[in-house]
């Protein structure tokens, strides 16, 4: 978990995630690791750089589901996002807006459920249990159809 020349950071934990952050010297190097040229790769890369799927579950944009209550730990609230910020600077999304960063974020966030293999287990699942999996057409086919007699 060293952070000077950048190893495998990724984190199972919240403790080791803060732990992890407080060792970040060079957020130079991480930005060159982690720069792509579509600002969402660029968060998503670096997220899955730092922590692993079962940790960024955990967070949302804002920690808030419906009827603003809360239900996730708050990603711009953390320490990361702060971190986050501070590599864009070194990234040639500088001049990226907070909100365009913060809609990059929630849907970094929103796939991370995808992370390390994590659509083929629910897809696996739902093969499983009987479920489809293949896209319904919207063409329908002759037995598809039923008849009606109007006369």
């Amino acid at each position: 978990m060293r952070i000077g020349m950048i190893v495998t950071l990724r984190t199972e934990t919240e403790e080791e995630l803060q732990e992890l952050i407080e060792q970040v010297k060079d957020v130079k190097e991480i930005a060159t690791r982690v720069e792509h040229a579509d600002v969402v790769a660029t968060v998503r890369i670096f997220m899955k750089l730092f922590m692993k799927r079962k940790v960024a579950m955990t967070y949302s944009l804002t920690g808030l589901g419906h009827g603003r209550k809360k239900v996730k730990k708050s990603f711009v609230e953390s320490k990361l996002y702060q971190l986050l910020l501070s590599i864009f600077q070194h990234t040639v999304h500088k001049h990226t807006g907070s909100a365009s960063i913060a809609r990059a974020v929630s849907q970094a966030l929103a796939g991370s459920r995808d992370w390390e293999g994590g659509r083929n287990e629910r897809r696996n699942k739902s093969s499983d249990s009987g479920e489809s999996t293949e896209p319904v057409s919207s063409e329908s086919s002759p037995e598809d159809t039923t008849r009606l007699d109007t006369a």
